[in-house]
């Protein structure tokens, strides 16, 4: 049993393009943006958390490029 599908049973693309369109706006307007000064705290958070990982990743990336120099070298 295969049941046909019918103009009716599909919108029109535009229609919901529009009905999309307005749900996104109407959604964003329920947004709480944060203020200018808790943006600048929270980006500083961000780039100083990044430079410690930085420091993190680069003193394994020494570690163990001398590990794996060693163990090649005595082979």
């Amino acid at each position: 049993m295969t049941m046909a599908t019918t103009t009716a049973d599909k919108p029109n693309p535009w229609n919901r393009l529009r009905n999309y369109v307005l749900e996104v706006r109407t959604e964003i307007e329920k947004v709480t943006w944060p203020s200018f000064d808790d943006l600048k705290a929270h980006t500083i958070v961000v780039l100083v958390f990044l430079g410690i990982l930085g420091v993190i990743v680069g003193a394994m990336d020494v570690t163990f490029q001398k590990a794996v120099l060693t163990l090649f070298r005595n082979l």
